[in-house]
């Protein structure tokens, strides 16, 4: 079989999957870690408690494909339940909120092997309220039809009596949050099934839906709704309890941080993964982390009194180590021989495990990054050297392949979901190629299939804004602070020197039916902080859709009262998401330069060079204006922290 139709089975699964395992996977790979995580599981059960643990590997160690490897082990286990919960597309102030979405999404997803539970929310029920799952007929079907309200609403299948009896004999720190409780039940009910999986999801309902699951037609701040949304979660673990163990991985938590180190989000985070341990029950909550971000956090402690979170989440670890030269040579060979073209073509060569690759390739990679090798920098470098060797490409001094004259005919190979070329990889060659034009073509390549309608509006905002203010050095510093009374403003800027007030910033991109709600709350929010907390406030929005009359006439009260109000057009949107989703892979050790990962710091630099012109000029409009002055102080300067504390205690003198 002659190479050039040889599909690079190097390329052939998402690097960052935790679902699935990759063609070719090395089940003992990263055994003795597997190992521990199943022992502290069972330690959990004895100890009647949750544990934390800190699952600590170099990027690329596999530490995504580790948690698909304990989904499909798990997975026969019906009193247990992991749940994945990647962290990209958090930012402060929703952490639970992304958190809530997960877990709920995660509970939902199917399970192979059924006779053990469905899915992980069916298994926690079952597992709960035995007796009411053996009131639904069939021993697994019975339950997946009244997950998808297909029982009839029978009274047989109604899981209220047996929620509001748990809610009567449990502890008072046992007991369900009373949302929760409501719309539980309303799972089982044809006409309300899909409603409240959005509702339990997080997903945005509008007063009716919100009226028909018992529940009051009211919508909320971001910050009482990240507050509701930690309600569901805490009540999902009570509900597993002592007769569910759930594992608990919390992976990519690096993109979290807007820029190279941001401690107040890394302790924001660090707080929530300690609320889930000390909840009762039986888990176990893996954090996984690369080796520096473990550092990380270790420092935004040392800079609070939150000492005893980290000791509460990291109550062990584990050590995902460099690859061996054994286990370099049983990836290759694992890879090569998952693709059937290529074991096809290789059956003739049963004493060469690398072939079409060389022994010296190998060996040569190996030994140039002995003590960092991982399997994605392995499988990265086997890549561009199959494609070298498949496009004929001679290395220095060494003669190109001669095809052989009559090659066979190569048999079709369906490739269909899989990669063709490295994300961030560029065409073979050994040439130096200059840094700034690898990352151009990056940003080019994720710009142009960026579709503006296809943006998580607030997602972005909320890690480009505050990373772009601090690569492009503007005199302002995101706040953390978060208060009732301002719970729709998403980010505070204070400014560096003490001569101007705080910037807040709004997003503004709801649906029209709760806009014209959050806009009003906005409005209130304002004036109770124009000119004490806040010299200027921001709200943003994505040019389409259209908003309603009702929202246009708050937006020009909003506007009259000195809120400047800004519609992003799909040229600045796309660029900025395209910028946030570099950063998200220099920090997830996706973004490579010559084949290696980059350093945020770098990526950062050429960010700040290389700027479009649309991004520049929403920077401008929004930082670059003029804010209300703040009062010279007598005393020394209170920044926003100390005024929101002020503040606090009034409120609650007042009440």
């Amino acid at each position: 079989m002659f190479l050039t139709k040889m599909p690079n089975p190097f390329l052939s699964h998402q690097v960052d999957d935790t679902v699935t395992l990759p063609p070719g996977s090395v089940p003992e790979l990263h055994g003795n870690v597997v190992e521990q995580i199943h022992s502290y599981l069972a330690q959990s059960r004895q100890a009647d408690r949750g544990l934390g643990l800190l699952v600590i590997g170099q990027t690329g160690s596999g530490k995504s494909h580790m948690i698909a490897q304990l989904r499909k082990q798990l997975a026969e286990e019906a009193n247990v339940v992991l749940v994945a919960i990647r962290m990209r597309g958090a930012f402060p102030g929703r952490f639970w909120h992304h958190t809530r979405k997960a877990i709920v999404s995660e509970l939902l997803r199917g399970h192979e092997n059924a006779a053990a539970g469905a899915n992980g929310l069916l298994r926690i029920l079952r597992n709960k309220f035995p007796k009411w799952a053996a009131n639904i007929s069939g021993p697994s079907g019975g339950l997946f039809d009244w997950l998808f309200g297909r029982t009839g609403g029978s009274t047989k299948s109604d899981l209220q009596p047996f929620l509001d009896e748990y809610h009567r004999t449990c502890a008072s720190d046992d007991r369900l949050d009373y949302s929760t409780r409501k719309v539980l039940p309303k799972i089982g009910d044809p006409a309300l099934s899909s409603v409240a999986h959005d509702w339990l999801r997080g997903e945005p309902l509008g007063s009716d839906d919100l009226q028909t699951l018992g529940l009051k037609p009211i919508t909320l701040s971001d910050l009482e709704y990240d507050d509701e949304s930690r309600r569901v979660v805490t009540s999902i673990l009570k509900l597993a309890g002592k007769e569910t163990t759930l594992l608990l991985c919390f992976d990519e938590v690096e993109t979290i941080q807007s820029g190279t180190f941001d401690s107040a989000a890394l302790r924001q985070f660090t707080t929530l993964v300690t609320e889930l341990v000390v909840q009762t029950g039986h888990r176990l909550v893996a954090t996984f982390l690369r080796t520096g971000l473990h550092a990380e956090i270790e420092k935004a402690i040392a800079e609070s009194d939150l000492r005893s979170n980290l000791d509460k989440i990291g109550q062990f670890s584990a050590t995902i180590p460099t690859l061996t030269w054994e286990q370099s040579v049983r990836i290759v060979a694992c890879r090569l021989e998952a693709s059937k073209p290529c074991r096809e073509a290789r059956q003739g060569r049963p004493g060469d495990p690398f072939w079409p690759l060389s022994q010296q390739f190998v060996e040569s990679t190996f030994k140039q990054n002995k003590f960092i090798l991982t399997p994605r920098h392995l499988i990265r470098a086997c890549a561009v050297e199959f494609d070298r060797v498949v496009n004929n490409v001679p290395l220095a001094g060494v003669p190109p392949i001669t095809p052989p004259p009559t090659p066979p005919v190569t048999p079709k190979s369906p490739t269909d979901g899989a990669e063709q070329s490295p994300k961030l990889s560029q065409p073979v060659n050994h040439t130096d190629q200059a840094t700034g034009d690898e990352f151009q073509q990056a940003w080019n390549k994720r710009h142009k299939k960026t579709k503006p309608q296809a943006v998580k509006f607030d997602d972005v905002m909320g890690i480009a804004l505050p990373w772009l203010v601090e690569a492009t050095n503007r005199p302002f510093r995101r706040a953390h602070d978060v208060h009732p009374q301002f719970g729709d403003v998403n980010l505070i800027f204070q400014p560096t020197s003490h001569q101007s007030l705080s910037l807040g910033v709004s997003f503004c991109n709801q649906e029209p039916r709760s806009l014209r709600w959050r806009l009003e709350r906005l409005q209130k929010q304002w004036a109770d902080a124009k000119g004490k907390i806040l010299g200027g406030l921001v709200v943003l929005r994505f040019a389409e859709p259209k908003v309603t009359e009702a929202a246009l006439e708050r937006i020009t009260k909003l506007k009259q009262a000195g809120v400047r109000t800004l519609f992003l057009g799909p040229q600045q949107l796309t660029e900025l998401a395209a910028f946030h989703e570099l950063l998200i892979a220099a920090q997830t050790g996706l973004l490579t330069r010559c084949g290696k990962a980059v350093e945020v710091a770098d990526y950062s630099d050429w960010a700040k060079e290389n700027l479009t012109n649309a991004v520049k000029d929403l920077l401008r409009t929004v930082f670059d204006q003029p804010v209300l002055a703040s009062t010279p102080p007598v005393a020394p300067p209170l920044d926003s922290t100390t005024a929101v504390k002020k503040m606090t205690a009034k409120h609650k003198a007042k009440k």
